[in-house]
């Protein structure tokens, strides 16, 4: 049964990095993907990423989780590939608090910021986008930043189409959400919605 519509899903780490069975290693592909990063936290944040997206794609399509790997080309494009030649495209971003996950039959970019007491966004705001109108706050400089950073990944999956739509939410008042994509609606996933 392919994807009916695109899903996003968003939630917060913590509640992702109590679940187990999201901390196991289910394929070799994982042990071998997360053992590039030294800090536990970021390894373990991956890899529950990577093992609920193949859940996700198992509970939306009715297959075996067993049946799906998660593939990264030469533009950093990412898939979730079935053992039955059924390709999906996948894109993750995480912040400090919040994890989010975008699923799509088509080219997509998800990023998902948080507002930093340290941060320096004005300055980053010129240096990023001198080209674009100044930020006129951090929430501002945020939608410039996801933007930007969904863009980069749509990118790696259609290197030669732009995204036809920036879609934002925020999710709550220091968390922005951007997806960029050529669709006009998603179903948002919050972690109730998937069963563990």
């Amino acid at each position: 049964m392919p994807l009916r519509q695109d899903y996003i899903f968003i939630a917060e780490t913590k509640t992702l990095l109590s679940k187990a069975e999201l901390l196991k290693v289910w394929k070799e592909e994982d042990a071998e993907y997360i053992s590039k990063f030294k800090a536990r936290h970021r390894r373990n944040t991956s890899l529950a990423m990577r093992n609920l997206s193949r859940k996700i794609i198992s509970n939306y399509t009715q297959t075996p989780i067993q049946d799906w790997k998660i593939k990264i080309n030469q533009n950093n494009k990412r898939s979730l590939c079935s053992n039955f030649g059924i390709e999906y495209c996948v894109s993750y971003s995480h912040s400090k608090n919040w994890m989010g996950i975008a699923l799509s039959t088509d080219a997509i970019g998800i990023d998902i910021e948080e507002t930093r007491h340290r941060r320096d966004w004005k300055s980053m705001s010129a240096s990023f986008f001198s080209n674009a109108k100044p930020a006129q706050s951090e929430t501002e400089f945020l939608h410039q930043w996801t933007s930007y950073e969904a863009n980069l990944k749509f990118d790696s999956a259609s290197p030669h189409s732009p995204a036809k739509n920036i879609h934002h939410k925020i999710i709550n008042n220091n968390t922005i959400l951007c997806v960029a994509s050529n669709k006009n609606t998603f179903e948002f996933l919050r972690d109730e919605d998937i069963a563990f």
